[in-house]
């Protein structure tokens, strides 16, 4: 059983008066008139219920409860209550515009406070995270059942809340400091097996310790098959902390050629497994990996890996590897490879073609295309140029150029008041070959050779 208390607006002022009704009135708004309502300033409002009772239907003892009315009164009006509708009326005397009050529905839920945390696992996730979080910024009770309601309720959270969003509650868990606690926390945080902040794991792992979370990190790793997170965590530290060295070291070893592995469907490794592996093995002095690491690389024999992989991941490595402290002559031994294999496979600038004959020949006998079957067979000319003339002769060019399918590269520009197109016999292969020998030479200088 219960009874409705009534909600009152207590008005102080003497800027007029205020006729107030309860919802429950009865009226008829034909006996209404204007002279009952008059416009005043309000100094202060309040909005509290009273005359609560309890079950049996004795009242409680409590004089007034202060009430929050945005948090407690639905943002929807009840359309179909019993609002007041009445007309204000100008001082000319005309009708003005109509007044509709509407009623909001609104709810208050009361229990003791002993029962808060037992109802809060019982409610929606929302208000046990506001209850935790409200509890955790009061003084701490001296005794032993507060803290286990507060565990208690922080592993309801953990249970409830979901995997994309349980990073919001790493402060409060960290602040309660409990070991099994933390541990059901980072096991579902990195369950989902993404976006995992460093920062986050670091905050723990310094302020209580690696062996305590060793497994579940260790399951991480295994699950993403890869060190890129471990690198990461890192790069957070100013110095890599002592007590997570054989760890990591030992995560290291045993991952680094899973990182390797070609990825994607491609047959060659990527830079960023490179940047992953390298910086990894020379921060925590695994000098045994280096020579397996080299041999494992040297299976990729191809130019365009030396000049598009691994070198630009060295030079990636080599700012890097300034955020903590490594031993130089260890990353020596990666650049002092990468240029014995750059020697070897782009030892020098390609020589420039000296026969420019091109096969072929196009199948229309105009003008323009009998000049262009008089410079294919030519060994000294590489291109031919047709100035000041329309445009419709140069695509002309190089449409008869696409059917014969001769090797001819035609370029067309606007020279006003009319167009130049240059035909060039091709020289791709020597243009690739310059460019991987020019590249190859931009990454043993930024390397320091």
């Amino acid at each position: 059983m219960y009874r409705p208390g009534y909600g009152e607006t207590k008005y102080y002022g003497n800027y007029g008066r205020r006729r107030y009704s309860s919802r429950y009135d009865e009226y008829d708004e034909d006996d209404l008139d204007e002279s009952d309502f008059e416009e005043c300033d309000v100094d202060t409002e309040e909005v509290y219920a009273h005359s609560l009772i309890d079950i049996t239907g004795e009242k409680l003892k409590l004089n007034k409860l202060t009430l929050d009315e945005d948090k407690l009164i639905a943002k929807t009006p009840l359309r179909e209550g019993p609002g007041y509708g009445y007309s204000i009326s100008e001082a000319t005397g005309n009708e003005g515009a109509t007044k509709d009050l509407w009623y909001h529905r609104g709810a208050v839920i009361l229990w003791p406070k002993e029962r808060s945390f037992e109802l809060a696992t019982k409610m929606d996730v929302e208000y046990a995270i506001h209850l935790l979080q409200t509890e955790l910024q009061q003084p701490k009770p001296k005794n032993n059942k507060y803290g286990r309601h507060i565990i208690q309720l922080a592993a309801h959270i953990i249970k409830k809340h979901h995997d994309y969003e349980i990073n919001g509650i790493a402060t409060e868990i960290i602040q309660i400091g409990n070991i099994p606690l933390l541990k059901e926390f980072l096991q579902k945080y990195m369950s989902r097996g993404f976006d995992v902040d460093a920062k986050i794991i670091k905050q723990i792992l310094e302020r209580f310790g690696w062996q305590h979370f060793a497994e579940t990190i260790h399951n991480y790793l295994i699950k993403q098959n890869s060190i890129q997170w471990l690198k990461s965590l890192m790069l957070e530290y100013a110095y890599i902390p002592e007590d997570g060295i054989p760890l990591m070291s030992e995560w290291v070893t045993e991952l680094w050629q899973a990182e390797l592995e070609p990825k994607y469907g491609h047959n060659s490794y990527t830079q960023k497994s490179i940047t992953n592996v390298i910086p990894t093995v020379l921060w925590l002095n695994l000098d045994n990996l280096i020579d397996k690491i080299i041999e494992r690389l040297a299976t990729q024999e191809a130019p365009e890996f030396l000049t598009d992989t691994y070198g630009p991941a060295l030079v990636d490595i080599l700012k890097m590897l300034k955020k903590h402290y490594y031993d130089p002559l260890s990353f020596k031994k990666f650049t002092d490879d990468i240029q014995k294999r750059i020697a070897t496979t782009l030892p020098k600038a390609p020589d420039a073609p000296t026969n420019w004959a091109r096969e072929g020949r196009l199948n229309c006998d105009c003008p323009f295309c009998t000049k262009i079957n008089e410079f294919l067979p030519d060994p000294k000319q590489d291109k031919i140029i047709f100035s000041k003339t329309l445009k419709r002769n140069l695509t002309h060019i190089e449409s008869e150029i696409s059917k014969s399918q001769v090797d001819l590269e035609v370029i067309i520009r606007r020279t006003p008041p009319k167009f130049e197109g240059i035909c060039k016999k091709n020289s791709s292969n020597y243009n690739r070959r310059l460019d991987l020998f020019n590249r190859a030479q931009q990454i043993l200088q930024d390397l320091g050779y």
